[in-house]
């Protein structure tokens, strides 16, 4: 390893073998001058991670210019039946959702057929009026004052039941008071965004998947992205996991219908998967560059933080339309989202003027992001240096 590069590196137990693959462009393959050095470490570094956070197992992946870089796992997608966790394992991804959420919103705004100033009600007329009006910016930048989750919604129906409709899985939030006046200020919200759906299928007349199938992930090349819905047969999925206090014996998390947040948190996908698509943003594929620019552009100014009992505090990051925007240590602007559901955790970053990609997901509560960024800096510091050199 370089010197300076901060990843350290347990002794190694158990890594099940790297996946090198070539499914992002045709014929890609890692780099064969440095391909067993850097998987060796990189296994044994998400060997130690996995280790670090109790998690049953972790699949990881980055992308580089169009190319899948690395793809590896450790540990178990599945602790019954001892399923080895890869790169092709199915986790769900959480409020990662929203990433792919808000790319096929903005197809339909470069299509000219969505503004992002337009009231929240020109697609989601049973929304009532509030005051002021509620944007679609202002749910894009979680300063809608729609609120979030409360502890008790998950002992009534929100995760219990199935949600037929859009519509009828509004009605959990719709008639509650705003927690401040729109755009006064930030507070994260997955209710708000789940109204992304909505906005999809009253501008198209087609279903939410079906579009994102269409204009998102089938451009991407990702093949296994798609809605949790639970009676479909999924290959390769993974189980999320909690530690039963105080004995920290391993459990099944309970299981969540999320029907009634597929824009907000109920998507299922792949490291593969997920690399493919910031891949294919900063290609242009997805979206022209002005396009994808109003998504990485912050909110100026800043806006401070909802807080219920204290005045309000400074975020520490720039908000996008649902990226968040910040810049690294060594100056590079990098986007991110984290997503966390049902057992399952993801990170996903995208580092644009350098056109990298990395996807970390866990099923286990944890701390991806960490992870993630400790590999971007991997991969800065040895592959990327390396694809230099070769060229």
């Amino acid at each position: 390893m370089q010197e300076g590069v901060e990843l350290s590196v347990r002794p190694l137990q158990f890594v099940q073998g790297v996946l090198l693959v070539a499914l992002l462009t045709a014929g890609t393959v890692l780099g064969q001058d440095h391909s067993s050095v850097a998987a060796t470490e990189l296994d044994a570094f998400l060997e130690s991670q996995r280790l670090e956070m109790d998690a049953p197992g972790m699949s990881a992946a980055i992308a580089h210019r169009g190319r899948v870089i690395y793809a590896g796992a450790a540990g178990l997608a599945e602790v019954a039946n001892g399923v080895a966790a890869s790169a092709r394992t199915v986790y769900n991804i959480g409020s990662v959702s929203k990433v792919n959420a808000v790319i096929a919103i903005m197809k339909l705004v470069e299509q000219g057929r969505v503004d992002v100033d337009d009231p929240i009600q020109t697609w989601v007329p049973d929304f009532p009026e509030k005051s002021p009006t509620i944007t679609l910016r202002h749910v894009l930048t979680h300063t809608s004052g729609i609120r979030h989750y409360l502890p008790t919604d998950f002992g009534r129906r929100e995760n219990k039941e199935r949600y037929d409709s859009i519509q009828d899985a509004i009605e959990i939030f719709r008639e509650d008071e705003l927690l401040f006046p729109p755009g006064a200020l930030w507070s994260y919200s997955s209710y708000a965004t789940n109204m992304l759906q909505a906005v999809v299928e009253e501008t198209t007349g087609v279903g939410f998947e079906e579009f994102l199938h269409d204009a998102v992930w089938s451009p991407a090349g990702m093949l296994t992205t798609g809605f949790d819905v639970p009676e479909r047969i999924i290959s390769y999925r993974a189980r999320g996991y909690r530690r039963e206090p105080p004995s920290g014996r391993l459990m099944h998390e309970p299981y969540g219908d999320l029907s009634y947040k597929f824009a907000g948190g109920g998507m299922i996908s792949t490291v593969l998967d997920q690399v493919r698509l910031g891949a294919a943003l900063n290609s242009g594929r997805l979206l022209t560059p002005e396009v994808v620019e109003m998504m990485y552009t912050p909110l100026e100014p800043p806006p401070k933080r909802f807080d219920p009992v204290r005045d309000p505090q400074s975020i520490d990051f720039g908000q996008g339309l649902i990226w968040r925007v910040e810049t690294d240590a060594q100056g590079r602007r990098v986007v991110s989202h984290t997503g966390s559901v049902v057992g399952f955790r993801t990170a996903l970053l995208n580092y644009p003027e350098d056109d990298l990609v990395v996807a970390v997901m866990v099923n286990i509560a944890s701390r991806p992001r960490d992870t993630a960024f400790d590999l971007a800096n991997f991969a800065f510091a040895h592959l990327v240096a390396d694809e230099g050199r070769a060229q």
